[in-house]
């Protein structure tokens, strides 16, 4: 039976956490033992808890008495454990009370040999009496995590761990370099002689200006036939961008996707450049690039070759994902992809419908405005161009705006990014608008007089510039704040009260509120399980003026301004960064497995033990922290 029993525990968290000789201690004194449906086993603060109860089969209901009454908290299954915090936290007197629900058969431990294991391993320790935060930051836990879900997919160990490498593995010590008078043609054969794509350009001071590479031979110098004795400086890309000899790949590759460059300076603990890292490191290093995808959409030459392309997005997050990078990264790279093809669709349109009549700013919303785009986003963006000085030139602007923005909408819908189905797109005549216009639609959002006004609206307070003048959305979101000074409290009322309507997955007594979608059976959404966070971030970062749209750098500023003390920081950044990352792996699944478009529907019968107790867990810390938003901002 102790066979059985160490067996058992071996793969159950937490004593997988746990060294063999742990294991094997809290099993030498193990005993099991059954119980029949309603048996009672612990009663509230009467009871004394010698064993720990480890579920074997069966289930245990857990009840708070309060005011004579039991109330139902909630299950636990199989390979849940009851009596760790009584033991470690309230002098071994049962905290609740237990029942047995159904059949149930029990594997007991000596409190005795918990308490020793306790003494001396932390992190099994912490599982018992800390929070989820320090759960989550914890890396044997976030280990046994990552690897449940690599191992769901076949993929190499080089390849689960290429975002997690640091680029000191990959970059090339050494690089040519020259002086900024030096002639181009003297630059080339340097070039040539060592072997190098790329050379770096230096001062009188020996500081690095700036780079010139192969690229900016053949096209400032071969295809305009610049005389070769120019100085190299005239034709260097300026300023030389960086990277740590100790950073990330994940850091490198989200670089090169934002900046549309090939080479990176590599720079020791000093600041001095010790060699270049390139886009083709990163490539030959993991096989399915997201820059190389950057790459093609950045060579196409017509609107017509950017149709379809981000096809193979869905393996390269696959492989991102397998990898280990963080969720945020992953979402950055989605979203660093998709502001790549609007950036060469804006060009293919403005290069066919002629120079704009006035300045203008392509806004994206809502995920992508947030920088946290998944592989199922449909488009919402808008378009704000300056106010015109009569009606003729008025007239003019607003067709000239609404072509454009019909004509991109279809070809980012052509690209491979949907019509959003509310209509919120810079194709509608609403939503592509003046700046007098986009801050009186701001005007009445904020001045609204009831909650049912903001229902439809919040994604618009995720803005930022997609493609154009940053100065037009600046001065909006300047203008936006003037009008939370004037008229913040009664806006944050309705704001908070439109999140609060927004339900977590949480059946009663803490399972899943599961429900039929289509074929699929007993499934919840995890997008709508993100949206509390979205919202708890969105109104905090909003009171305090915070300029950022993405969710986790939110956290990060209100941890910053104090509004979030270390432990919630971490615990919110955390939840926020497991459920992403669910998100993703279920599309993932949906495209690569079962050959479907992506979705957000979870199975929780699908999950691990480990992963429906994150859930559960995560939820919990997301409903406590939708009561301190709902106190703070509508006193209820």
């Amino acid at each position: 039976m102790n066979a059985q029993i160490y067996q058992f525990l071996l793969k159950h968290p937490p004593f997988s956490f746990l060294d063999l000789a742990d294991i094997d201690l809290l099993t030498q004194k193990a005993t099991t033992a059954l119980f029949s449906n309603g048996a009672l086993i612990y009663v509230q603060q009467k009871s004394e808890v010698n064993q720990i109860a480890v579920v074997a089969k069966g289930a245990l209901k857990i009840f708070l008495v309060k005011e004579n009454e039991n109330l139902l908290q909630q299950y636990l299954e199989e390979g849940e454990i009851y009596g760790g915090i009584s033991v470690l936290l309230n002098e071994g007197i049962s905290l609740r009370t237990v029942q047995a629900w159904g059949s149930t058969e029990l594997i007991l431990i000596p409190a005795d040999d918990f308490r020793v294991v306790c003494e001396h391993n932390k992190e099994f320790t912490d599982f018992f009496t800390d929070l989820f935060s320090r759960r989550m930051m914890n890396r044997a836990y976030a280990e046994l995590i990552s690897a449940s879900w690599a191992d769901k997919y076949e993929e190499t160990d080089a390849e689960r761990m290429f975002y997690n490498r640091q680029i000191t593995d990959l970059f090339e010590a050494g690089f040519a370099r020259c002086h900024l008078y030096t002639p181009i043609q003297q630059a080339a054969q340097i070039m040539t002689q060592q072997k190098q794509g790329a050379i770096l350009i230096y001062d009188h001071d020996d500081a690095y200006q700036g780079i010139v590479t192969d690229n900016d031979l053949r096209r400032k110098v071969v295809a305009c036939a610049l005389d070769l004795n120019t100085p190299v400086s005239e034709i260097m890309s300026k300023p030389l961008l960086t990277i740590d000899y100790d950073a990330f790949t994940s850091d490198a590759v989200l670089l090169m996707m934002q900046r549309g460059i090939k080479h990176l300076a590599v720079a020791d603990q000093n600041g001095q450049i010790i060699g270049m890292l390139t886009n083709r490191h990163l490539i030959i290093s993991q096989g399915q690039s997201p820059v190389h995808l950057v790459m093609q959409i950045n060579r196409a030459h017509s609107a017509d070759e950017l149709n379809g392309i981000t096809r193979i997005l869905p393996g390269i997050v696959q492989h991102i994902l397998n990898s280990g990078a963080r969720a945020d990264v992953i979402s950055r790279v989605i979203t660093a992809v998709s502001d790549t093809v609007l950036h060469k669709v804006m060009e293919f349109s403005l290069q066919e419908l002629g120079p704009p009549p006035a300045p203008f700013v392509f806004m994206v919303l809502g995920s992508e405005g947030r920088g946290e785009q998944t592989l199922k986003t449909d488009q919402d963006n808008a378009l704000v161009y300056a106010d015109m000085p009569d009606e003729e030139t008025k007239q003019a602007a607003e067709t000239y705006f609404l072509k454009l923005g019909k004509l991109v909408c279809n070809r980012l819908n052509n690209a491979g990014y949907d019509f959003c189905t509310g209509n919120i797109m810079a194709g509608n005549p609403q939503w592509c608008q003046p700046l007098s216009r986009w801050k009186e639609y701001f005007r009445n959002w904020v001045y609204a007089s009831e909650t049912s006004g903001l229902l439809n609206s919040t994604i618009f307070f995720d803005f930022k510039a997609g493609y154009g003048n940053v100065e037009l959305t600046n001065d909006l979101r300047a203008y936006l704040f003037e009008l939370l000074n004037q008229r913040g409290e009664s806006f944050f009322f309705h704001l908070a009260s439109c999140a609060l309507q927004m339900r977590l997955p949480v059946g009663m007594f803490g399972g899943f509120s599961v429900s039929s979608v289509g074929k699929q059976q007993h499934v919840f959404d995890i997008k709508k399980a993100m949206i509390p966070l979205v919202d708890y971030a969105r109104i905090y970062a909003l009171e305090n003026h915070i300029t950022h749209t993405n969710t986790f750098e939110r956290f990060e500023k209100l941890y910053e301004k104090g509004i979030l003390n270390a432990q919630d920081f971490e615990a919110l950044f955390q939840a926020y960064h497991f459920l992403m990352k669910f998100r993703l792996l279920r599309q993932v699944q949906a495209v690569t497995e079962e050959n479907r478009a992506p979705d957000n529907y979870i199975n929780p019968d699908k999950l691990t033990q480990l992963e429906r107790k994150m859930l559960k867990e995560i939820f919990a810390l997301t409903e406590k922290h939708r009561r301190y938003m709902q106190m703070r901002f509508t006193g209820r």
